[in-house]
């Protein structure tokens, strides 16, 4: 178990033949993450370390090894890094399984805890409340009526990728995924309501000319996919 920052191993395996500085995921998820993606975070990496001594790829026995990042690493450090510091924090132990097919069903389950534990009251600033981020409104009587919050987004979209199926929470299996894999059959399906008939190349709905112009009118407005259902 991590009791302390020093306990943090020195170096993570990544995919491939890789390894990662520890110092290097805390510079990259602190100072680039929170601004820009991981392949920008490659970007700037590769781009200040052709300088370097160390830049060229390194012969060995099986073949080269590069030193380049790239968006993959860059996103695995992030999540060990991230893994790591929770557990810290609540002193428990990481564990995740070492016969996993890929890296992303290794950290699936570990990184699906974290999220879970997390939501709601499970943030540490969940009921902060101050003047600057909070304003309260008060009726003529000086009675408390409304009170906002404010809310950090990264601009780009709210919420997370789920399944087409109203309120259904299973996941997906991936986030370019319509249906989880209990709706995996509706792929293919026209999006609108109940209609059974099967969806055009390149479109979401049948050829009825009602449900074609929905599709268009949900693109124009950007709502939500299960809205087409009115």
């Amino acid at each position: 178990m991590l009791t302390s920052a020093k306990d943090f191993p020195h170096r993570w395996r990544c995919p491939g033949r890789h390894f990662l500085h520890h110092s290097y995921c805390v510079i990259t998820n602190f100072n680039y993450g929170p601004r820009t993606s991981a392949q920008n975070c490659a970007w700037i990496y590769n781009e200040d370390a052709q300088s370097r001594p160390w830049h060229h790829p390194i012969l060995l026995l099986n073949g080269l090894v590069s030193c380049q990042l790239n968006y993959e690493l860059v996103t695995e450090s992030f999540v060990i890094n991230a893994l790591l510091n929770w557990h810290h924090d609540c002193g428990t132990l990481l564990q995740v399984p070492h016969s996993a097919v890929n890296q992303a069903e290794r950290w699936h389950g570990a990184v699906n805890a974290q999220n879970l534990a997390m939501a709601g009251t499970g943030q540490p600033a969940c009921n902060h409340a101050c003047n600057l981020c909070t304003k309260l409104v008060y009726d003529c009587d000086q009675n408390l009526i409304k009170a906002y919050r404010s809310v950090v987004t990264n601009g780009i979209s709210m919420g997370h990728p789920c399944c087409a199926v109203h309120n259904f929470k299973e996941p997906l299996m991936r986030n370019n995924h319509v249906f989880c894999v209990q709706h995996a059959h509706l792929q293919g399906k026209c999006a609108v309501g109940t209609c059974e008939a099967p969806i055009e190349p390149n479109f979401q709905t049948c050829t009825i000319p009602s449900h074609r112009n929905a599709e268009a009118r949900y693109f124009e407005r950007g709502k939500a996919l299960f809205q087409l259902q009115e």
